[in-house]
């Protein structure tokens, strides 16, 4: 099961929700975090969570961004137990972080979207900023412990850095490929990724 979208971020404080639980009946699931809710810190001031996964066996994945220090973020997953305790067996303390750069606006790491295959390996798609100006539209692979899975692109990561050609119909203008938003697992093991590109 997933979710799509920002979450809740706490205006003023140096927290966002990164997960948020509902029991059947609509109201908060309070045997998770407090009161159905897990909040998260941000060093430097920010947090977004843009999907999550729940796992067969009921742990919680988040993607999205931290801003580590200040003008600083990173591509995130975090995983927390079924009960919203950080997961201490899934990379450092429950998180993995990745691409951290100085970056703002489209060129600041980010992970938008995330699928757990049958093999328990975790498909990660976003931004990956190469630099503080020039991001790339980013698939991440992760084994079930959170660690990069090797067997993907360059070190579990696979970066998509050649201009796109033009096409019919866009006054020849080509495009960049900025960021992966949805990704989907064929029953094959392949991967698919859709996103944004920007006209040059």
């Amino acid at each position: 099961m997933r979710h799509r979208g920002p979450f809740i971020v706490t205006a003023g404080v140096l927290l966002a929700a990164s997960a948020v639980a509902f029991a059947a009946a609509g109201g908060f699931d309070t045997g998770f975090g407090v009161g159905g809710i897990v909040r998260e810190p941000a060093a430097g001031g920010s947090a977004s969570a843009w999907t999550t996964a729940v796992q067969p066996d009921g742990r919680v994945l988040a993607g999205g961004t931290t801003e580590v220090v200040a003008g600083h973020y990173d591509f995130r997953v975090r995983r927390y137990t079924a009960d919203g305790a950080d997961d201490a067996t899934f990379g450092s303390g429950g998180v993995v972080s990745l691409f951290n750069f100085t970056g703002t606006g489209g060129a600041a790491p980010k992970c938008f979207d995330l699928a757990v295959d049958t093999g328990g390996r975790i498909v990660c798609v976003g931004t990956g900023a190469i630099s503080a100006t020039v991001p790339k539209a980013t698939v991440v692979r992760l084994l079930a412990d959170g660690s990069p899975d090797a067997a993907l692109g360059s070190g579990g990561a696979v970066h998509l850095e050649n201009v796109l050609p033009a096409a019919g119909g866009t006054g020849a203008r080509t495009a960049r490929a900025i960021a992966f938003t949805g990704v989907a697992l064929q029953s094959d093991g392949k991967i698919v990724a859709a996103g944004r590109a920007l006209l040059e």
